[in-house]
């Protein structure tokens, strides 16, 4: 077992009960021993794992199972997301071809999503069948309860293809229902974000602008709640533009604009750092 993956199991099982390091390492380890356990950098005793496991309230066996298939789960993921995100589809499809049965449920749900994903781009399938097939799929084994994370991707890909084929009610409708789903987790609440940046993005070059600003704004409130910068870069830039479009004050489009392109040169995303510097240097205060 990955010792990352496993400081990343405890990690999410403590934000998920609300704990600080401090609390959760009480009478249990050093808070430094345990940053260094979540962090990856080292794998604790069995004597810490029972007292772990007593302290988030599950089984010692289940720490390691888990923490077993989100590793999996997330090695498949990334594979399987960077075809994708490459156009690869003929690649993908012959990976998925060489992956045996035998793997977790989580995993293989995530490779029938991304099958149906992989025959869509390939255009084996138009769109309406791919829709078909991949609600069909969020309706098995209990998915929005079990599997809550590959539920919530797959209605997202629904609204996309929805979107791209200008069935925009239809979309519309699906994140409309996504953004009233309980999200109990802190890797849900991330996976939130994305949803909340996507609607907002559809509903910008719908031209609706007031309605995806205030999208907007709660994911930006949602990234500094959490202290996530992981999209708040992205935030900020749809705030200018959509500031742009509603004929907002200068100053505040400055800001904007100049708060997005700080976070991505602090965070050396270069490519949208240039995005920014190119497309709304009038509007930055300074240039890095």
């Amino acid at each position: 077992m990955e010792i990352e993956a496993f400081g990343q199991h405890i990690k999410q099982l403590r934000v998920e009960r609300n704990l600080t390091q401090t609390e959760l390492a009480r009478d249990v380890c050093s808070q430094a021993e345990l940053s260094k356990i979540e962090n990856g950098k080292i794998m604790p005793t069995i004597d810490i794992v029972q007292r772990l496991s007593q302290k988030l309230h599950t089984s010692t066996a289940h720490l390691f199972i888990d923490a077993n298939e989100t590793s999996l789960f997330h090695q498949f993921d990334r594979q399987l997301s960077d075809f994708s995100r490459r156009h690869r589809y003929d690649d993908m499809l012959d990976f998925i071809k060489q992956i045996p049965n035998d793997l977790p449920s989580s995993v293989q749900l995530l490779i029938r999503y991304f099958e149906w994903v992989a025959r869509e781009g390939k255009k084996d399938i138009d769109y309406r069948t791919c829709i078909s097939q991949l609600l069909y799929l969020s309706d098995q084994e209990q998915m929005e309860i079990e599997y809550p994370s590959i539920f919530l991707r797959i209605k997202m890909s629904v609204a996309n293809y929805y979107y791209l084929n200008h069935q925009y009610q239809y979309a519309r409708k699906i994140y409309e229902e996504l953004l009233e789903y309980d999200y109990m987790t802190y890797d849900l609440i991330k996976l939130k974000s994305k949803i909340m940046y996507n609607y907002a993005q559809q509903l910008y070059f719908q031209s609706d602008f007031e309605m995806g600003l205030k999208i907007t704004e709660k994911g930006i409130q949602s990234s500094l709640e959490r202290k996530d910068t992981s999209l708040l870069g992205h935030f900020f830039y749809q705030r200018g533009c959509f500031y742009e479009k509603l004929d907002y004050p200068c100053k505040d489009i400055q800001e904007a604009f100049t708060h997005a392109y700080t976070i991505f040169h602090a965070l050396d995303n270069r490519n949208h750092a240039e995005l920014v510097l190119n497309g709304k240097r009038d509007f930055l205060y300074f240039e890095l």
